[in-house]
């Protein structure tokens, strides 16, 4: 079933009736698409993604005014040169779909609207900028010091930032830029790091927009660091190979740490989420420890084994009345310690009740009132969130979310 919501606020992005088709479309390498999506999740590596980018992409860069402050800058790219690859490498396996058209946003079980940005991810964005030292930092970074033969080893607690429906991923390329800047806030520091979990239904979207807007955001901080450089608010930029490898060799000098899934939330999504969250944590302080001899390890650690701060992140998630139990269930199992699925597990708030919680984990979730002609809406996702134990509480957006068009909410949840 194919619908839009049809909306007369003031979406980010307009549903572009046509194109030229007289440019070139950009030469790209094959890379990993499904006619039909292929629902089970699947977990994709960065660097793999991030050698399937075209040698050129067209893109304009989103300005989101904020108080008290210069606009934010997030370089996204144009929805037209998307179509464009699209259609260069349609080989007739029914790939248009998402090309989309004029009366539908979404196409259930095929496409989920991940290729536009929508409002609700700005409202996000501006939450992150006006608390960013509170999300991005939890609480206070207290080292852990383990002593042995009389040195020290220090692991600063890290930060987990799940995006979970993130299509062009505007609130995490926010953070994903802060995390780059590190050293030049309160808030960032050169000794933690950070970890993005960026999901989406399609494969097709995280090839097409939420890798080229992570490129995209590294090459204008790199351009505007440069000397006598600045960056072009729109345009077309030429990807060299020798450029993708400082991308990907940078991240990880600063310690930034990308994966990207794809599918639909199922107890099998959530479980591929809490085993890529809770997978290096342990190892990564491993590591760390290691130079200080056989003798210690984070098991000696116990209890108080670093707790990685988790924000979760999603907007326009809840528009799906049948789709909203599984995506409740995902969240709830991303913020909690356990590895064990909801499923598993005491259903209603006795389940919290046993549940630990990760210290600071916290989601924030951005949506419409009322998605009119579909049936989702925030009361009904609190009622959801509130019988599996949840804590709800409203979150003030900077700057107001604007009159016009269907009104909109931001609201957190944790585990208390």
């Amino acid at each position: 079933m194919a619908f839009s919501f049809n909306f007369s606020g003031d979406d980010i992005d307009a549903d572009i009736a046509g194109f030229p088709l007289s440019l070139t479309p950009a030469q790209a390498p094959a890379r990993p698409r499904h006619s039909t999506p292929n629902t089970t999740p699947c977990r994709h590596t960065l660097r793999l993604l991030a050698a399937c980018l075209p040698s050129k992409i067209s893109y304009n860069t989103l300005e989101i005014p904020i108080d008290n402050g210069p606009p934010l800058l997030i370089p996204r790219r144009e929805l037209f040169d998307v179509r464009i690859q699209i259609m260069a490498e349609d080989d007739g396996s029914g790939n248009e779909c998402l090309l989309g058209s004029a009366n539908s946003d979404v196409q259930a079980g095929i496409y989920e609207g991940g290729l536009k940005s929508w409002e609700c991810s700005v409202d996000l964005v501006k939450v992150l900028s006006a608390h960013e030292y509170r999300y991005m930092a939890g609480v206070r970074k207290d080292i852990i010091e383990v002593k042995c033969r009389s040195q020290t080893a220090k692991a600063w607690e890290w930060l987990i930032v799940p995006q979970l429906g993130c299509g062009t991923a505007l609130p995490s390329l926010l953070l994903f830029q802060r995390a780059l800047s590190r050293g030049q806030g309160p808030s960032c520091s050169n000794d933690s790091p950070i970890r993005f979990v960026l999901a989406d239904y399609n494969v097709d979207v995280l090839n097409l927009v939420t890798v080229p807007n992570i490129f995209l955001s590294w090459a204008m901080l790199r351009a505007n660091s440069s000397r006598g450089g600045s960056w072009l608010h729109e345009g077309d930029l030429d990807i060299e190979p020798d450029t993708l490898a400082q991308f990907l060799e940078n991240l990880e000098e600063l310690e930034i740490t990308i994966d990207l899934l794809s599918g639909a939330w199922s107890e099998e999504f959530s479980g591929l989420v809490s085993t890529v969250l809770a997978e290096n944590h342990r190892n990564t302080l491993d590591g760390e420890l290691e130079q200080l001899g056989p003798h210690i390890s984070s098991k000696v650690l116990g209890p108080t084994l670093p707790t990685r701060h988790r924000l979760i992140l999603a907007s326009e998630t809840i528009y799906s009345p049948e789709s909203l139990p599984s995506f409740t269930k995902v969240v709830m199992n991303a913020l909690s310690d356990q590895s064990r699925t909801l499923d598993s597990q005491p259903s209603a708030p006795e389940a919290s009740k046993t549940r630990p919680s990760s210290v600071s984990s916290r989601a924030l979730l951005a949506a419409k009132t009322m998605y009119f002609g579909v049936g989702g809406s925030v009361a009904e996702a609190m009622q959801e969130f509130l019988q599996l134990g949840a804590i709800i509480s409203n979150v003030e957006v900077p700057g107001g979310l604007g009159s016009q068009g269907v009104s909109r909410a931001v609201f957190q949840v944790s585990l208390g």
